[in-house]
C-alpha cells in the first residue's frame, strides 16, 4: 500500500513542477521605462534604473534592471563606469536595458543629450536707481554673463513704457548710455542673453520717471526742493531728513529756495555716525568734475565733521555754513577694506556721513541736533576757484561790460601753465566808458571769500605794449607786454566804502566779502591803442604765506594733558617751565624713568601723541611745526612712523615739520593704552588725535635712564604753493626749457654712472634719474653736478624727491649745505629755498646764496663716517619750482 502512495506523490509532484517551468516562460511584466525620446544636458550624466511591473502597475519582487547597452548617434559603444557615462557629443544616445530573463523584454530608451542651459546674468541691482530722472544720462548697467553665450545673440536695449509697462518705445543708447527725456512712465531696461544653441534668459529692470521742478546743470542733488528727500534715504530708522522751505524759516544757503533738513534724536546709532544712502544722484557719472561741493548748516552748539562715508571729512562749526568738497581724481580715499567701492562713474551708493559728536549730558557721543544741506554740484578746476576761467564752464560766470568795444570767451589758444585753456578778452575798439576794459564777476563759484587772505590770477598781456590791471579803485598792477603776469587783490579791501562794480558806480557803494557778485576787473593805461588781447587764468582764493593756526600750545598747568607719553613704565611727561620756545610760557618735558622691572626702552624710542587737539581735521594746511629741545650731549633724532626724520641737535631747539603734502591724506600708527598691547590704531590727517612724535638716538649715544626732550605747542601752517612747474623730468612730461642739464657728470668721472629707470618712481611719475656710486667713501662729492633747468628762475623754491636705495640712512644736500636727512628704503622730499634763481643756504659761518648752475651734488652717510658699499644706488623724482602766497 505504501508503494501505491509513494508513487502517486511522485506522480503527481512531476505534473507540479512541469506546470512551474511553463509558467516561467510566459511574460509576466515588462520594464517600465518611458517611451518618449529624454531630453538630457551635456556632461556626466547617471543612468536610470528603472523597476519591472504587472499589467496593473506593480512592481514585481525579483527583478534587477541593467543597462545592457549605451550607443552614441553613431552606434559606437558608450563606456559606463560608477553607474553614469561622460556625454560630450550632442545627438541622441540608445540605452538597452534588460532583467536577464526570457519572461521581461529588453527595453530601449532613447535620450538626447544637448546644451540646453540658458546662460545667466550677474549684476549688482543696486546700482541701478530706484527711478530715472528726467533729462539724465545713465550709463547701462555692467553685469558679467556666465554659461557660454554667444555675443552676436546677446543685446541690451532700453525702452519707455506707460505707467502700466506697455506701449513701448526702444531708447537710443550711444556710448553705453541713454538719456531719460520722458516725464512720466517708466524706462526697461532688458538684457538678452542667448547662446549658440538657442538657450536664452531676459532679464528686465523697470524704473518709474521722477525728477525736479526744472533740471539744472551740474546739480548732482537737488536739496534746494522736494525732489533732493527722494534722492537719498536714511541708513537707519533712528534719523531722517526731509526738505524744508525758506518760507517756513528753514536755513539756505545762497538764493536756494529751500534745504534738505536732517534730524538726529540723542540715541546710540552705527559708529554713533549717521548715514545718508545716496539712492539715485541726478548725475550718476561725476568722473568728469573735478570736485564735488556741497554747503552744511550746523544749527547746534558744537561742532561735527561731515564728508562721504570713509574720507574727505570736513569740519562744520557751530551756527554756520561750511563748505565740503570731494575731490573726484582721488575719489574715495580711505576706504575701508570690508566696504565696497564705489566708483566716480556711478556715485549710488555713495554715503554723506556726520561724524565726531561731543559727548551728551549722559557722557555718551551720541548723534543729536539739527543739519541742513544744501544741494550738490559737480565742480570743475581748483576747489579754490571763484571763477574757473581755464574751463568752458567758465565764461558762463564773467561777463563783459562794454560788448560792442571789446568780448570775451573761452579760448585754447593759450593758458598758464597746464590749464586746458583762459578767457581771452579781445578789444576791437576804444572802449568809450573811461577807455577802460571792465570785466564783472556775475556768477562765482564761490561769492564768499572771507576764507582767503588774496584773490588771484594770472594775465597774459599779448600786446606789444605794457597795460595796467586793478579793481575800480584800488590794486593796480602793471601788465607787462607779451608775458605772463601775476596779479593778486587783497581780500580785505572787500571791507573799505569804494566801488567794486561798474554795474553801480555810485557814491559809498561796495561790495562786502561775504558776496563778491558784481566784482568788476579793470584793465586800463591803453593809451591811444584801439586793438589788443588778453588772457585770463581762473581766479582763486588763496592764503597768505605761513597763516598759523595753534593745534597744541603750552602755557600753564592746564594743558599738560595736550601731548601723551604712550609708553608709562618707560618715561614720563609733565608740563614744565625749564624751558619754552617762542612766547609760550613751558613746554612739555619727557623724561626717561624705568618702573616695574622695565630697563630699556621698546625700540630704543621715546613715543609722545598728540591727545588733545584744537584742530582735529589739518589737511588745509600743509605741515605741523612743533620744537624740541635737546638738552642732551649728544644730537638724536625725531620723527613720526611714516616719515619726517630731522637731527636734533645737542643743546638746540630744532623744528620738527610733520608734511601733509599737497592735502594728501597721511597716515600714521600709534601703540595703544595698554602698554603692554603692542596692537595700533589709525589716525589720520582728517582727525590728528593720537598722531604719535617719536624721539631716538644712535647706535653710539642710545637714550639712556634720567635723559630729557622738551616738546613746544604744536602750529598748523599754511604755506600754500601759488604754482608748481615740472621742470624736468625723463618720462618728458617738463617744459621743453626747462629739460635740459638737470644733473650730468662732472669731467674725468668713471666710477658713477647716471642713467633713466623706471625701478622706483615717486608719485604717478613714470621714471627717475638713478645715480649709482661704484666707490667707497661715507662722503661722495664733487661728481655730479646740476645744471640749470629754472631757466627764467622765477620760483620761491626747488624741490624733488630722493629714494635712498643704499641700505643706510643718509644726507642729500650740495657741497656747502642744504643737507636733508633720508632714511634708507623711503622717498624724501628734498626742498631748496631760491632766491633770483641762486639757492639760499646757512652754514656755521653765515647766510649766503649759491648758482645752481654747476652746483656740486652731494651724499653723506647718515652716521657721517659708515662708507658706501660700492655700487649703492639713489634715485631723484623730477625736479619742481614752485612760488608761495604773499
Amino acid at each position: 500500500m505504501k508503494k501505491i502512495l509513494i508513487a502517486l506523490l511522485s506522480a503527481l509532484m512531476v505534473i507540479a513542477f512541469g506546470s512551474a517551468f511553463v509558467a516561467c516562460d510566459k511574460i509576466v511584466g515588462y520594464i517600465d521605462a518611458p517611451g518618449e525620446t529624454i531630453e538630457a544636458e551635456l556632461g556626466s550624466y547617471p543612468i536610470p534604473t528603472y523597476e519591472v511591473v504587472d499589467a496593473d502597475g506593480m512592481v514585481l519582487a525579483g527583478y534587477t534592471v541593467t543597462a545592457k547597452s549605451i550607443t552614441d548617434p553613431d552606434g559606437n559603444e558608450v563606456p559606463q563606469a560608477y553607474n553614469s557615462i561622460m556625454v560630450e557629443k550632442p545627438g541622441v544616445y540608445t540605452f538597452v536595458y534588460t532583467t536577464g530573463t526570457k519572461n521581461v523584454a529588453d527595453v530601449t530608451v532613447k535620450v538626447d543629450f544637448g546644451d540646453r542651459t540658458a546662460p545667466t546674468i550677474t549684476i549688482d541691482e543696486s546700482a541701478i536707481p530706484a527711478f530715472f530722472m528726467t533729462g539724465n544720462t545713465y550709463r547701462v548697467p555692467v553685469y558679467t554673463i556666465n554659461g557660454g553665450p554667444d555675443s552676436s545673440k546677446c543685446y541690451t536695449k532700453v525702452y519707455h513704457t506707460d505707467e502700466n509697462g506697455e506701449n513701448m518705445e526702444e531708447v537710443s543708447i550711444e556710448q553705453g548710455t541713454f538719456k531719460a527725456e520722458e516725464r512720466s512712465g517708466q524706462y526697461l531696461i532688458w538684457i538678452h542673453v542667448e547662446d549658440a544653441a538657442g538657450n536664452f534668459n531676459d532679464y528686465k529692470y523697470a524704473r518709474t520717471v521722477d525728477g525736479p521742478a526744472a533740471v539744472k546743470e551740474d546739480v548732482v542733488m537737488y536739496f534746494d526742493e522736494e525732489f533732493g528727500e527722494r534722492q537719498v534715504s536714511p541708513h537707519e530708522e533712528l534719523y531722517s531728513g526731509s526738505y524744508v522751505s525758506k518760507e517756513d524759516g528753514a536755513q539756505v544757503h545762497g538764493g536756494e529756495m529751500g534745504s534738505f533738513k536732517v534730524t538726529l534724536d540723542n540715541v546710540a546709532t552705527i559708529n554713533n555716525e549717521v548715514y545718508f544712502n545716496i539712492d539715485n544722484p541726478a548725475i550718476t557719472d561725476v568722473s568728469s568734475y573735478d570736485y564735488l561741493e556741497m554747503w552744511v548748516y550746523n544749527d547746534n552748539d558744537f561742532s561735527v565733521q561731515v564728508g562721504f562715508r570713509w574720507w574727505n571729512d570736513t569740519i562744520a562749526p557751530a551756527h554756520s555754513w561750511t563748505r565740503v568738497v570731494w575731490s573726484v581724481p582721488e575719489w574715495g580715499n580711505n576706504r575701508d577694506d570690508g566696504e565696497k567701492y564705489v566708483p566716480n562713474t556711478n556715485i549710488i551708493g555713495t554715503q554723506i556721513r556726520i561724524m565726531s559728536f561731543p559727548n551728551n549730558e549722559d557722557g555718551n557721543p551720541y548723534p543729536r541736533g539739527t543739519f541742513y544741506f544744501s544741494s550738490m554740484k559737480g565742480r570743475f578746476g581748483d576747489p579754490n576757484s571763484i571763477a574757473e576761467l581755464d574751463y568752458e564752464s567758465g565764461a558762463s560766470r564773467v561777463e563783459v561790460y562794454e560788448p560792442t568795444a571789446y568780448l570775451g570767451a573761452y579760448s585754447t589758444e593759450r593758458a598758464y601753465r597746464d590749464a586746458s585753456g583762459s578767457y581771452k578778452i579781445t578789444m576791437s575798439a576804444k572802449p568809450a566808458h573811461n577807455g577802460e576794459i571792465y570785466l564783472r564777476v556775475t556768477d562765482p563759484v564761490l561769492s564768499d571769500v572771507q576764507a582767503y587772505d588774496y584773490l588771484t590770477f594770472y594775465v597774459y598781456n599779448a600786446n606789444d605794449y605794457d597795460a595796467q590791471i586793478g579793481t575800480l579803485w584800488a590794486a593796480d598792477q602793471t601788465l607787462v607786454a607779451n608775458s605772463w603776469n601775476r596779479v593778486k587783490y587783497p581780500v580785505s579791501m572787500f571791507t573799505d566804502k569804494n566801488v567794486f562794480d561798474v554795474a553801480n558806480e555810485v557814491a559809498g557803494a561796495m561790495l562786502r566779502p561775504w558776496d563778491i557778485t558784481g566784482f568788476t576787473i579793470r584793465i586800463f593805461g591803453l593809451g591811444e591803442h584801439t586793438q589788443g588781447t588778453f588772457y585770463l587764468s581762473s581766479i582763486l582764493g588763496e592764503m597768505e604765506l605761513n597763516k598759523q593756526d595753534s593745534v597744541v600750545s603750552f602755557n600753564s598747568e592746564a594743558d599738560a594733558g595736550n601731548l601723551t607719553v604712550c609708553m608709562v613704565n618707560e618715561y614720563k611727561g609733565e608740563y614744565s617751565t625749564e624751558q619754552q620756545h617762542g612766547d609760550e610760557t613751558g613746554s612739555y618735558k619727557v623724561t626717561v624713568d624705568f618702573e616695574n622691572d622695565v630697563t630699556a626702552l621698546r625700540d630704543g624710542h621715546i613715543y609722545v601723541a598728540i591727545a588733545k587737539p584744537q584742530i582735529l581735521d589739518i589737511r588745509n594746511y600743509n605741515y605741523l611745526s612743533v620744537y624740541i629741545y635737546n638738552p642732551n650731549e649728544y644730537d638724536a633724532y625725531a620723527g613720526v612712523l611714516w616719515a619726517a626724520d630731522t637731527v636734533l641737535k645737542a643743546g638746540e631747539w630744532t623744528e620738527l615739520q610733520i608734511l601733509n603734502p599737497d592735502h594728501h591724506l597721511a597716515e600714521s600708527w600709534v601703540p595703544t593704552e595698554d602698554p603692554n598691547d603692542l596692537k595700533t590704531t589709525r589716525t589720520f590727517f582728517a582727525d590728528i588725535t593720537n598722531l604719535m612724535i617719536r624721539v631716538w638716538g644712535t647706535t653710539e649715544n642710545p637714550i639712556r635712564e634720567g635723559d630729557s626732550f622738551y616738546f613746544s605747542g604744536i602750529d598748523a601752517i599754511t604755506s600754500a604753493k601759488a604754482d608748481e612747474t615740472k621742470l624736468y623730468a625723463f618720462d618728458e612730461s617738463a617744459p621743453a626749457s626747462g629739460s635740459d642739464g638737470y644733473i650730468s657728470l662732472k669731467s674725468g668721472i668713471s666710477d658713477v654712472t647716471i642713467e633713466n629707470s623706471a625701478d622706483k618712481v615717486y608719485g604717478e611719475e613714470s621714471s627717475s634719474t638713478k645715480i649709482t656710486y661704484n666707490r667707497v667713501s661715507a662722503d661722495i662729492s664733487s661728481v655730479v653736478a646740476f645744471g640749470k633747468p629754472l631757466q627764467d628762475a622765477c620760483f620761491d623754491y626747488l624741490q624733488f624727491a630722493v629714494y635712498n636705495d643704499t641700505n643706510q640712512d643718509l644726507y642729500v644736500g650740495f657741497e656747502w649745505g642744504g643737507d636733508t636727512f633720508c632714511p634708507k628704503g623711503e622717498w624724501t622730499l628734498v626742498q631748496w629755498k631760491l632766491d633770483a634763481g641762486r639757492i639760499e643756504y646757512s652754514n656755521n659761518s653765515g647766510s649766503f646764496t649759491m648758482p645752481l648752475e654747476g652746483l656740486n651734488f652731494r651724499i653723506v652717510a647718515g652716521d657721517w663716517t659708515t662708507a658706501f658699499e660700492a655700487g649703492s644706488s639713489i634715485y631723484l623724482s623730477a625736479v619742481y619750482g614752485y612760488n608761495v602766497i604773499g
